[in-house]
């Protein structure tokens, strides 16, 4: 019965929001055919607004845009096209919309756009966003090969990109290059390789980092990021021929350091010759590979009695095998540091204080604020240290200077970890580079705990 009355509520509370939704919806498009800016602007704060799809016969940037044509003259009007133009990048098609929709679904936004603003913008902003994200090639190719209906190609600029300083080297780290045939004198036109041209030919900026601090060169050295595997030589080509700086310092090591270190541990064929490129020395030749002539035609076996080759499978060899593969060292590592991470925030070491305290190790100052609005900052150095009984329920923390970590804030309920036996220390620390990988949280902090002394009696 609990369960029947659960489910009625749910079912009332939901026709309740789609029905205030459409009325919202309908109260947006009078306000829009209005000229009344300020409805649209608190119409578009409700988080129940669908400004990107049809109310009724039309959206309403169409209508907006409608309206906008017929009285050129209204300021209001004008000014209500531009906020739904924002009111979609910012809230409906980067982040709601798009990294879920189907390609079908994304195209009919850009269409919308096009025939009510310019859409260059639009699409670069677009491709800035699914650069950064794995798995979105097919968005990436149809953005940039994108044209209106009626065969009509979009003119991008030639310095579309050049306040995109992050879009090259998130394109080659999260979009991994597709089969490279430098090995045999041939670049295959693949799928990076050409993104990666389109972008420099509209101005994307060879040398620029990502949020990391890497360059796209350094990228395609470093290949598919194992120390083992070869780099992208076709990208390669492509910046040095560019301008990419072999020499430029990035996380405190140059595209030629790393090729070094790379050949160090497996000089293959394609890591020498990056390698050559890099260094501006002569490119290497290379006999064919076993098997293949020098013609390029495999020979013909004329006798059917030639023995396989015999493999070895003893149990000896398998394990030799096993800890000579890279792959199994990568994954102890990757095990080893998921661990490391794990602790840093759960914790489970002895306290560091013998008493209720939270530190600030963060290397910038804290506010911290509980439920009943108690605010204080702990500041870094030798005062760092605040009691923590002054304190109850949650605490929120907010870093003073962001650029140490997050704008974020995070939160931490005291009740959680409430023991009279314990000493209980929170340790706020900040956000190490390789963690970001391991363990999805904008701050991180520990809980360490001691139990305390128990009093002695008098005898």
């Amino acid at each position: 019965m609990k369960r029947i009355y659960q489910f009625l509520l749910s079912f009332l509370f939901l026709t309740s929001g789609v029905i205030a939704a459409m009325d919202q919806g309908q109260a947006l498009m009078t306000a829009i055919s209005n000229s009344d800016i300020t409805q649209v602007q608190n119409s578009l704060k409700n988080p129940t607004i669908d400004a990107y799809a049809k109310i009724g016969t039309q959206t309403p940037l169409e209508l907006a845009h409608e309206v906008a044509t017929a009285q050129q003259d209204n300021k209001n009007a004008l000014d209500i096209k531009r906020a739904i133009v924002d009111y979609l990048f910012s809230k409906v098609a980067i982040y709601r919309k798009f990294i879920a929709a189907p390609i079908d679904e994304m195209t009919d936004v850009i269409n919308q756009m096009s025939t009510c603003t310019d859409v260059v913008p639009f699409i670069k902003n677009l491709l800035v966003i699914c650069a950064k994200i794995d798995n979105m090639g097919e968005y990436i190719d149809t953005l940039i090969h994108y044209t209106l209906p009626k065969s009509q190609l979009i003119v991008f600029p030639n310095d579309l990109l050049r306040d995109c300083p992050t879009l090259l080297p998130d394109l080659i780290d999260h979009h991994p290059n597709g089969k490279d045939l430098a090995l045999f004198g041939d670049i295959e036109s693949s799928t990076l390789p050409e993104w990666v041209t389109w972008c420099l030919d509209h101005g994307a900026p060879v040398n620029g980092t990502n949020t990391i601090g890497f360059t796209p060169l350094i990228l395609a050295v470093r290949g598919s990021g194992s120390a083992n595997s070869d780099g992208y030589i076709a990208i390669v080509k492509i910046l040095l021929g560019r301008g990419a700086k072999a020499n430029q310092v990035s996380k405190g090591e140059t595209p030629i350091t790393l090729i070094e270190k790379k050949c160090a541990q497996e000089n293959s064929q394609i890591n020498q010759e990056i390698r050559a490129r890099l260094k501006g020395e002569p490119i290497p030749t290379f006999p064919p590979p076993l098997g293949i002539p020098a013609t390029g035609v495999a020979p013909v076996s004329t006798s059917g009695s030639n023995p396989p080759p015999v493999t070895d499978t003893s149990f000896t060899t398998s394990i030799s095998k096993l800890f000579t593969s890279y792959k199994t060292w990568a994954a102890l590592a990757c095990m080893y540091l998921g661990v490391k991470c794990y602790k840093r925030v759960t914790s489970g070491y002895a306290a560091k204080y013998e008493k209720n305290v939270i530190v600030n190790e963060a290397g910038t100052d804290i506010s911290v604020t509980d439920e009943n609005k108690n605010t204080t900052d702990i500041h870094t150095g030798e005062d760092n240290v605040l009691d923590l009984p002054k304190f109850a329920g949650l605490l929120t923390v907010e870093f003073q200077d962001t650029s140490k970590n997050t704008s974020k804030d995070l939160v931490i309920d005291l009740d959680r970890y409430a023991d009279d036996d314990y000493h209980m220390n929170i340790i706020i620390r900040p956000t190490r580079w390789f963690e970001r990988f391991f363990v999805r949280s904008p701050l991180y902090y520990s809980v360490t705990w001691k139990r305390k002394a128990t009093p002695q009696e008098a005898e």
